[in-house]
């Protein structure tokens, strides 16, 4: 559109010659180009040229197993694992979080040095799980066929239900529900939850299942000792011991059969004192994550003679809030014994306090990152008669899994 006002300048109107806009474009080309081609450069002298991105976006040809969309998606996602890209990536961040206490994309940034994982605020504030969300052109379209995490816990029950095995699902509140302070500025006097939160879990108790909702307890509870880490999605040793008391108290009410009777077997019970940085400090993926964060340290409690027993009449099934205390890949590990790479399991996690106080070793499926989906698919793989053996089935998990919607 010419400007009407031809005494006037227009001052957003930009014009370069057009040498110029070559040498702009040429430095755009070889900022981007360069890096990655010095990355094949680098390789073609070690004899791994065949395993350089430039390399392998190339190598594409039609036919391929992958769509040449895939191809692409999977070149990109190598160039970010690039030495350069990873340290830009990383000195940007901590740049941002140093001076803006800005966050990414999976770590919200609080109050008073608290961190909070993304997807738990976006699964009190989404859609739900009651309610469809609609479809998105923003977002991958194979998401829009996932099922809803209620589909899951459903028939998972039915299928339970149907060998008489009942089923105690134990949803777990997670950070921003019962530190919303830390983010709000305020300190409300009940704890936040997803708007459907409640009917969902009535709908749930209204299909046969037995739901354990935490939530309140240890709100309360978060008066005397803390609830959870402050730079971690997990709950602290303490919240893990007292929710693994009311689970057990609620077993031994309802069902009594789950429960040994009698003098409990030799076990022998360690203190040890562990550091960690917490899973949310790795998430910001930082360059140097000790000048602006400290190590949070936890007293564990190591129970040794119960152990894991698939053959238990009474299963667990989980994730890492599970595995916490007891895996050492989540952080709080041991030194590796005698010189080895791996360090030991730690043994203080939720299924040894739970067994020690059912006087039992529990059948353990506890799968870090697993969701709905893998512990429940490891356990339905069993043969029929091992399954049905089984007197309870005890499914413990982060409620964030139960309210996002599938195409969150």
């Amino acid at each position: 559109m010419l400007n009407p006002y031809e005494d006037e300048q227009d001052l957003t109107d930009y014009r370069v010659s057009r040498r110029h806009a070559l040498v702009f474009s040429a430095l755009f080309l070889a900022a981007l180009s360069l890096p990655p081609l010095a990355d094949a450069l680098g390789k073609t002298f070690r004899g791994k040229l065949a395993e350089s991105p430039m390399v392998r976006l190339l190598a594409y040809r039609p036919g391929a197993d992958s769509t040449l969309r895939d191809h692409i998606a999977g070149v990109e996602r190598s160039l970010d694992q690039l030495g350069y890209a990873q340290s830009m990536r990383r000195w940007t961040q901590q740049a941002f979080t140093a001076w803006a206490a800005e966050g990414n994309r999976k770590v919200e940034i609080g109050r008073n040095g608290w961190l909070f994982y993304r997807p738990e605020l976006q699964a009190l504030n989404g859609w739900g799980p009651l309610k469809e969300e609609p479809f998105s052109v923003m977002k991958d379209p194979a998401l829009a066929k996932l099922r809803p995490a209620r589909e899951h816990v459903l028939e998972f029950a039915a299928a339970l239900k149907e060998r008489g095995i009942p089923l105690l699902l134990v949803p777990l509140p997670v950070k921003p529900m019962l530190y919303p302070e830390h983010l709000l500025g305020s300190t409300p006097d009940k704890p936040l939850r997803q708007p459907d939160q409640l009917a969902y879990y009535d709908q749930l108790r209204a299909a046969g299942i037995d739901v354990l909702d935490l939530t309140e307890p240890l709100y309360d509870l978060k008066k005397r000792h803390p609830i959870f880490l402050k730079q971690d999605t997990h709950w602290t040793p303490e919240a893990m011991k007292k929710s693994a008391v009311m689970v057990a108290e609620h077993i031994k009410k309802k069902y009594p059969d789950a429960v040994i009777r009698g003098d409990l077997p030799r076990i022998d019970a360690r203190v040890h004192d562990r550091r960690s940085w917490g899973d949310l400090v790795k998430l910001l993926d930082l360059a140097s994550p000790q000048w602006l964060f400290k190590e949070e340290t936890a007293q564990l409690v190591a129970i040794h003679g119960l152990d894991p027993d698939r053959a238990s009449p009474v299963s667990l099934l989980g994730h890492s809030f599970v595995n916490i205390y007891t895996d050492p890949t989540l952080g709080f590990e041991p030194p590796a014994p005698n010189g080895e790479d791996a360090p030991a399991l730690m043994n203080a996690g939720f299924a040894y306090q739970l067994s020690l106080l059912l006087g039992r070793p529990l059948d353990v499926i506890a799968k870090n990152g697993a969701g709905t989906t893998a512990t429940r698919r490891e356990f339905a793989a069993r043969p029929d008669d091992e399954v049905r053996a089984k007197k309870l089935v005890i499914w413990v998990i982060a409620s964030r899994d139960l309210l996002n919607s599938p195409a969150a």
